[in-house]
């Protein structure tokens, strides 16, 4: 009970102290469910920009179609797609590729299926027919066709890095592919324009998201670290030129073995419990 103006000065005060209080703890609760709302935008539009990011620099190395879009002359120069050209090349892997095995093995050309040059010069990775003529690890290869031939469960696609520069390039690969691992046909040839990062393009390409059922066999450890911080698997090939660094410790096999012991070797990596 309130007896005089100065007990009603003190209940005031108190009362504003409580508001002041209150009012603070609720812009506290209100900072907090702001920031929090932020920090999910920012994920959000991290994981939106870098989708749109690949995507266009998908768009922008791979076809050269005017306006960034993809065209069929495009696709067909640089050996993406596969026979008729009736729907998307993106919707084709998702329906078509992917999905219908447990694993998908993607190998690498240069310096693993086929022999690298390591001091070449650009005059002569320009040059007609150098990348037709490069000496197969035969090792390597028949490790490959191993496994296309004796693991059906596993999809194996070659995932190869193409010049630009070199019109022919795209073209004198598949000729390779050809005479020396034609098992892979046309459907399962990815060539990605150098420069652009092959876990990026392999996930636009197929419009998913790269996890462990993804195996890539590369000598590069650049593309190996880049495809297992997207989840994915790597299997090193040493092919007695790379790994003088020593940044890549993951899975590898040496082209020095017998085709039997690597082809063994790989499977107990992507194969486990097989």
């Amino acid at each position: 009970m309130i007896k005089n103006e100065f007990d009603w000065y003190i209940q005031f005060n108190k009362m504003q102290n409580l508001n002041d209080m209150i009012g603070k703890q609720l812009e506290c609760v209100d900072a907090e469910r702001l920031a929090h709302t932020r920090q999910k935008k920012i994920r959000s539009k991290k994981r939106k920009d870098t989708f749109v990011a690949a995507k266009r620099r998908h768009n922008l190395c791979a076809s050269r179609g005017v306006g960034g879009k993809h065209t069929e002359e495009g696709f067909m120069k640089k050996g993406y797609t596969h026979g008729s050209f009736h729907e998307n090349p993106y919707n084709h892997y998702a329906k078509h590729g992917l999905k219908n095995k447990a694993i998908k093995l993607f190998v690498d050309m240069d310096g693993t299926l086929a022999t690298w040059k390591l001091a070449a010069s650009m005059e002569e990775l320009l040059q007609k027919n150098y990348f037709r003529d490069l000496p197969p690890y035969q090792s390597v290869v028949e490790a490959i066709r191993l496994i296309i031939n004796c693991k059906p469960e596993v999809d194996v696609y070659v995932l190869s890095a193409y010049m630009p520069e070199n019109e022919t390039s795209v073209d004198e690969k598949g000729e390779w592919l050809n005479e020396f691992l034609p098992e892979i046909d046309n459907e399962h040839r990815i060539f990605v324009p150098c420069g652009c990062s092959k876990v990026s393009f392999v996930e636009t390409l197929f419009d998913c998201h790269v996890d462990d059922s993804f195996v890539l066999l590369d000598d590069y450890s650049i593309n190996l670290h880049e495809w297992e911080r997207g989840n994915g698997r790597g299997i090193k090939l040493r092919n007695g030129v790379n790994g003088t660094t020593g940044t890549w410790v993951g899975h590898e096999v040496t082209r020095f073995e017998a085709p039997e012991h690597i082809y063994r070797h790989i499977c107990d990596i992507m194969l486990p419990n097989d």
